[in-house]
């Protein structure tokens, strides 16, 4: 399991109680784990294709 997928994996009840929560989408997206976890998202390597 990739690092990208424990962190994912270890913090995705607290995401879906932020998704969840009254948050304004400014404030879901400066929430500190969101916002390490969208950079984090932004590394991962998508489909097969070659860069």
């Amino acid at each position: 399991m990739r690092l990208e997928e424990k962190y994912l994996d270890a913090h995705l009840e607290e995401v879906l109680r932020l998704v969840e929560s009254p948050l304004s989408e400014k404030e879901f997206r400066e929430h500190p784990l969101i916002s390490h976890w969208s950079s984090v998202i932004c590394h991962l390597p998508f489909g097969n294709g070659k860069w």
